[in-house]
């Protein structure tokens, strides 16, 4: 990372920490979402737990 000043720093971790924020409630609710399709379609305990352990989809 370059050498900015520490106010620049500061204030550009915050941003980027409060956007990481935001994608992250994101993603819980798609995630919640999901679960309730799964349930709905019968899903078992051992599928849903196999649906949330799996690894990080690509982008």
């Amino acid at each position: 990372m370059q050498n900015l000043p520490r106010t620049v720093t500061s204030l550009l971790n915050r941003r980027s920490h409060a956007e990481g924020l935001a994608y992250a409630e994101a993603v819980k609710s798609r995630l919640l979402a999901d679960l309730e399709r799964l349930k709905a379609n019968g899903a078992t305990h051992a599928e849903i737990i196999a649906y949330l352990a799996q690894s990080t989809p690509a982008r």
